[in-house]
This record gives C-alpha cells, sequence and structure tokens, in this order.
C-alpha cells in the first residue's frame, strides 16, 4: 500500500509540472483533476494510517474499508 501511495505522488508530480506548462483553460482543468486526486489520495493515506496503528488483527476491516 505504502509503494502504491508513493507510485501516485510521483504520477501526481508528472502531472502538476504537465499543468504548469500547458495554457490557461487547460491549466485550470488540470488543476481541479489534480486538487480531486490529491484529496483521494488524502483518503488513502488516512486509512493506511489508520491501519497501521491498528495492527494487522484488524486487516479484514480496513480491507473492506478501502
Amino acid at each position: 500500500m505504502e509503494a502504491q501511495l508513493k507510485l501516485w505522488d510521483a504520477k501526481l508530480d508528472v502531472l502538476m509540472a504537465r499543468a504548469d506548462v500547458a495554457g490557461t483553460q487547460a491549466k485550470s482543468d488540470l488543476r481541479k483533476r489534480i486538487d480531486v486526486v490529491k484529496a483521494k489520495r488524502a483518503v488513502a493515506q488516512a486509512k493506511f494510517d489508520e491501519f497501521r496503528a491498528a495492527g494487522s488483527e484488524n486487516w479484514d476491516s480496513f480491507k473492506a474499508g478501502i
């Protein structure tokens, strides 16, 4: 899970770089989409942190929550 989160971060960095060189309208659209993805990534990180703190005995409930 942690590796997946790091991969998402790298992909977000690429998208942000593309947004920086895009035209005005495209930049605005990309920024909005990036913000949505960042919010979803933050939720995934919070769930992962919650699982890590709870321990492996709660794996089934964690898996269902994801």
